[in-house]
């Protein structure tokens, strides 16, 4: 595990960016797909909009994929998918670095049951785990769609649930056995109500959330903060 501290988001934001851009360079080098999974959030928007920047020939070995996604409509404010694409993936699309067709965006008009279903269906078919995943801690340590005090199934990758203890509380997101499996991980605790979450996750404490497990699990794991120790 890395551990990165800037002064401000905006130093953070341009080494996140930079920071996957080289993984997605050195996985792109194998010839095959990239997965990508993102989630929403003031403190990775900037790192999205840096992102957007990057001219390189690996962004059509890309896809994007959700780790949680806010059951909304695509252009509702919540949704993590309208924060992606008007700060990532239209710049991208705009320069013809990617199409419509590295984008995998979860189906929040259909069934929720069945729109996990087939969510889990569309990853597998990418190899079933995330190569990079940029994720944003919150203060009570969940990350993605994982909260403290909530099971999660441990036979499938991604799951529909109506109980979230943050609004809307309708939601998707990707389970603790898949992003466990996550190659790369970027994990982003901003701004001070976040400082004692990441004192938490690092200070060896036996009482573990699920998500910190989580985190703990994933081998190549750099977290960001703009807070000083």
């Amino acid at each position: 595990m890395t551990i990165k501290t800037f002064p401000n988001m905006s130093r953070l934001s341009r080494f996140g960016a930079r920071l996957i851009a080289s993984r997605l360079e050195a996985f792109a080098a194998g010839g095959g797909p990239v997965v990508l999974g993102l989630v929403g959030g003031r403190s990775v928007s900037g790192i999205y909009s840096a992102l957007s920047g990057m001219d390189m020939p690996a962004w059509k070995q890309a896809h994007f994929f959700w780790a949680d996604e806010r059951r909304v409509a695509p252009d509702d404010p919540l949704s993590n998918y309208r924060l992606a694409h008007e700060t990532l993936l239209s710049p991208l699309l705009e320069r013809g670095q990617i199409t419509e067709e590295n984008i995998h965006p979860v189906d929040t008009a259909a069934d929720p049951a069945d729109a996990a279903r087939r969510y889990a269906i569309e990853l597998g078919a990418f190899g079933c785990h995330f190569d990079i995943a940029l994720l944003s801690a919150g203060e009570d340590n969940h990350v993605a769609g994982i909260f403290p005090d909530r099971s999660y199934p441990e036979d499938c990758a991604y799951i529909a649930f109506d109980d979230s203890p943050k609004p809307p509380r309708e939601r998707f997101t990707a389970t603790p056995v898949f992003l466990s499996g996550t190659r790369c991980g970027i994990v982003v605790f901003s701004g001070a109500r976040k400082r004692a979450a990441l004192e938490h996750f690092l200070n060896g404490a036996t009482d573990k959330s699920q998500a910190e497990k989580v985190l703990e699990n994933i081998g190549d794991l750099t977290l960001l903060t703009d807070q000083r120790g």
